[in-house]
């Protein structure tokens, strides 16, 4: 009986939590399509839709993200992944996260992945406690290190949403050009669980984009039985003057083809946009990203060594000396950048059967 009660409370809280998830991306669905001409989705491409969900998943869904995505793109597919499904089915199936957050906090990559190149840290803050690599520090010591940066980074170690905690600054004798705060007025905006890193200085392939942010590589890996396949690819880039490349910013990203090159167009969410060249003048079409081939062996090297997380967003990009840096790994919240293809990939078909096969 008493087993039975907790198996109940158990699914009910289950359920709580995705009804909670997938109201919450029905706010952002109308955020999203807030000043854009939505066409409508014929007859036709509902019953595709339909079918196809119901052959796979096993219900239909509501084809809005469809509709949203082929007004904008004009690229009709029935393997557009809901929000709401994504999050609240299927990453909660192939991540296990309550193994994944400490995994997920970016003060402890230089752990997982030794080895790999990454940004140079100059302070953490974890859980309230400053570190100066792995030594423990004041806070005032903190404040002194970060006192005369040139050129940083300091985000949130935790995963936060979208991007929106990523500043980059420099700073004087306390001071920084961000917002003309100090230091310490910067820490309090974070208040624990941060990070502050020197920032990279980017390939010249890469500045061309924008040179005033820094311009990063997304992929989506899959975990299969034995092997880890690329879900999609694709170049974050910021506009102009911009100091972050984050699509929840103003930022554009665009598709990479296995080749490495950009495929056009490039698009951004904030607000909604069709770009097939940059502020500069660039077309996007033909640009090749550096050691693009690299960025994705590296990429499933890594993903085989956390078992517990089947689907990962990598951010990588590549230095002015020619070296491929991880920036971070995104395990809660990968993102979803429908409008240069379906999430999943190849693999939707397999991925919506799994979702399926959980419910019996």
């Amino acid at each position: 009986m008493e087993k039975s009660v907790k198996h109940l409370f158990k699914a009910t809280m289950k359920k709580l939590s995705q009804e909670w998830v997938k109201y919450q991306k029905r706010r952002i669905y109308k955020q999203m399509v807030s000043g854009v001409k939505l066409n409508k989705l014929s007859k036709e491409e509902k019953e595709e839709i339909r079918s196809y969900y119901e052959k796979h998943l096993g219900n239909a869904v509501n084809p809005r993200w469809h509709q949203y995505y082929y007004s904008i793109n004009g690229c009709f597919t029935p393997k557009y992944v809901p929000l709401g499904l994504y999050y609240a089915d299927i990453l909660p199936l192939m991540n296990d996260r309550s193994v994944t957050k400490a995994y997920a906090d970016k003060n402890f990559t230089e752990r997982l992945f030794p080895d790999v190149l990454q940004p140079k840290s100059i302070v953490k803050n974890i859980n309230g406690f400053y570190y100066e690599g792995m030594k423990v520090i004041s806070e005032e010591r903190a404040l002194n290190i970060c006192s005369n940066l040139s050129d940083a980074i300091i985000k949130q170690a935790v995963e936060s949403a979208q991007g929106k905690s990523v500043i980059r600054f420099s700073s004087v004798q306390g001071k920084t050009d961000s917002d003309n705060c100090s230091v310490k007025e910067l820490f309090k905006k974070y208040k624990k669980n941060f990070i502050v890193q020197q920032a990279v200085i980017q390939h010249p392939e890469l500045s061309r984009l924008n040179p005033t942010s820094l311009n990063t590589v997304r992929l989506t890996t899959f975990r299969r039985e034995n092997e880890v396949v690329v879900l999609t690819s694709l170049l974050r880039m910021g506009r102009k003057g911009s100091k972050v490349d984050n699509v929840s910013v103003g930022g554009v990203f665009c598709e990479i083809e296995n080749s490495g090159k950009l495929k056009s167009p490039a698009y951004g969410i904030n607000p909604t946009g069709v770009y097939e060249e940059n502020d500069f003048g660039l077309k996007y079409d033909g640009v090749v990203v550096p050691l693009f081939q690299q960025i994705v062996d590296e990429a499933k090297s890594m993903h085989m060594t956390l078992p517990y997380t089947r689907i990962i967003g990598w951010d990588f990009t590549v230095n002015d000396k020619n070296e491929v840096v991880l920036i971070e790994l995104n395990l809660h919240s990968p993102g979803v950048y429908q409008l240069i293809g379906p999430a999943l990939g190849n693999y939707t078909d397999e991925i919506l059967e799994m979702v399926r096969q959980s419910k019996k």
